[in-house]
């Protein structure tokens, strides 16, 4: 019957619908989105044979039957809001959907609806899957456990998807290797970690972390707080009765109490550690009790004493050489060893006899052990000096006379072991001194630590020869090269003056030039009491009157004479 009903389907659409149109189907394709909680998301739909012309393309959420919730979240018809996380990317026959900073409420079905001219509908609806994970937890912050005992961590399962989630342990940030360890292992994928004949060392801070496909590895979800694992234990640490001394030490969470017994009565106690004497000769029996008032109280038995003490070992003494050669080779008698129980014991020195030893001093260690573990120890010192004989001459230091006018002083130094030495002089050679003597003291020290030393004076006292009397040397070039420049210098003062008083009688009208030789061999008559001298000029043309500022008259004589700069030069004719 459902054959024949398509038959009569098929012969309606041949009878209403043209056969271009039926060829031409429209055909719309929607695509299944899979993308990360936070990321964008696009949902693509395309058609192809459109019947007409496409005028509007919306998206809508649907639920899972299809049907339509709410309005349409973009279409083209409408103004998407600025903050809105979806929008309508569009092209050449297609409107995809596209959702911005995706969240786990984003997932679900969603309808792309085309709508075209003459109300021709067409529509797809597809699926959107959001990938998550959320945050796992621990369900305690802090246990406590018993060392020997079992103990569970667990960790909460978180919402995601893909939902297969797989879990990770860390202690200390360090990963725990579940599946190769003996006393660690997990159930639930790992969710719970068990952790079986707890130790002491299994006490810190433990985290998990879960993972699914889309978040794997570094990328998984670690729980937000740690869970603090203290463990609980006492162990008995030191347990020794030598030589007559008991010892015991312990330690543990909460730090135990130590107690020594003897024949179950206690003898001494104390809180970590506690010693008692008690001869090997006794019959009693001596145990160690060890509690934390937490864990079970521990209790050890001393079966025997051992007598064995260190050995003894005695060292030669300090040993003293001497060399010039940086190093030499020492050698000494091996130290004796003595043990209350071993005999034949021997004992290694480190560096060992006919070693090489360098200049300075150098500790010796020599041990010995006996057949029980015991170490016995002595120490001596190798000192090795800078010659074959002991340095104890300070060194010589020869100093200069004392020094009248020198500027250098030198000096000779010497030593009866060290060469090379050299001697600092205070003040140092080549200083400065002033007119008055100076000491000058000169030390040196060897290298044994030796110290010598002298002292000199320089001074600039003292007696006299012919040479204090005497003209330095550079005193007398310097007169004479003054002398030469004056010499040289002497025809341009006198041409200078000539034309200097060549230009003055110019000036006041005296066109021929004076001739100074009629100035030469010129009497001078004075007066007693005229304190000025005047010059008569016989046979020389008498110049024409000065300037009132020019002009002196003599009393003692008539006649106008002119005073120059040459009454300033000759103010004493005598000379």
């Amino acid at each position: 019957m459902m054959k024949n009903m398509n038959s009569l389907i098929t012969l309606l659409l041949v009878l209403v619908f043209p056969s271009n149109v039926l060829m031409q189907v429209l055909t719309v394709t929607v695509t299944h989105a899979v993308v990360k909680k936070s990321e964008t998301a696009t949902i693509e739909c395309s058609y192809t044979n459109p019947p007409a012309t496409l005028t509007v393309i919306s998206w809508y959420c649907t639920d899972e039957q299809g049907n339509r919730e709410g309005n349409p979240l973009v279409s083209t018809d409408t103004t998407p809001s600025p903050n809105s996380r979806y929008s309508l990317i569009t092209g050449t026959n297609r409107g995809d959907l596209r959702i911005s900073d995706v969240m786990k409420a984003d997932a679900g079905n969603y309808e792309c609806n085309l709508v075209f001219t003459g109300g021709i509908l067409g529509n797809k609806v597809t699926n959107l899957t959001v990938q998550y994970l959320d945050t796992p937890s621990v369900r305690e912050s802090s246990m406590s456990v018993l060392s020997d005992s079992t103990a569970t961590l667990e960790c909460t399962l978180p919402d995601g998807v893909p939902t297969e989630i797989t879990f990770s342990w860390f202690k200390f940030d360090n990963i725990i290797d579940i599946d190769n360890s003996e006393r660690f292992s997990g159930s639930l994928y790992n969710q719970n970690l068990t952790i079986s004949n707890v130790m002491s060392t299994d006490e810190g801070s433990y985290r998990c972390r879960a993972e699914n496909s889309a978040y794997s590895g570094s990328e998984g979800r670690y729980s937000s707080l740690f869970l603090d694992l203290t463990v609980n234990y006492v162990a008995l640490t030191t347990m020794e009765w030598i030589g007559g001394k008991v010892t015991c030490e312990a330690e543990g969470n909460p730090t135990p109490r130590v107690t020594i017994q003897l024949d179950q009565s206690d003898l001494d106690s104390g809180t970590g550690s506690v010693s008692a004497d008690i001869s090997c000769d006794t019959t009693s029996v001596v145990t160690c009790v060890i509690d934390n008032n937490v864990n079970p109280s521990v209790t050890e038995t001393f079966e025997s004493c051992d007598e064995r003490e260190n050995p003894i070992v005695t060292c030669p003494g300090n040993i003293k050489e001497h060399t010039s050669l940086g190093q030499t080779t020492v050698t000494w008698n091996d130290p004796t060893v003595s043990d209350n129980v071993d005999t034949g014991l021997s004992a290694t020195c480190s560096p060992p006899s006919g070693s090489s030893f360098n200049i300075g001093s150098t500790n010796v260690t020599c041990f010995a052990v006996d057949t029980a573990g015991n170490v016995g120890i002595c120490l001596f010192k190798v000192t090795v000096n800078d010659d074959k004989m002991p340095d104890s001459i300070t060194p010589v230091v020869t100093c200069p006379d004392s020094v009248v006018h020198q500027f250098k002083v030198t000096w000779d130094d010497s030593d009866n072991v060290d060469n090379g030495l050299s001697a600092t002089c205070t003040p140092p050679s080549g200083s400065l001194f002033d007119a008055d003597s100076t000491d000058v003291t000169c030390t040196s020290t060897d290298i044994a630590g030796n110290m010598g030393s002298c002292e000199f004076t320089v001074s600039f006292g003292g007696k006299c020869d012919t040479s204090c009397n005497t003209v330095p040397v550079y005193l007398i070039a310097i007169i004479i090269v003054q002398a030469i420049i004056i010499l040289m210098m002497s025809p341009t003062l006198v041409f200078y003056c000539r034309s200097h008083y060549s230009q003055k009688n110019k000036e006041v009208g005296v066109t021929s030039e004076m001739n100074m030789t009629a100035y030469d061999n010129v009497a001078v008559p004075t007066k007693p009491s005229n304190t000025e001298y005047e010059i008569s000029l016989p046979n020389a043309v008498a110049p024409p009157p000065l300037p009132v500022s020019r002009e002196r008259v003599n009393s003692g004589y008539q006649d106008l004479h002119t005073y120059s700069s040459l009454e300033q030069t000759y103010t004493d004719l005598n000379q």
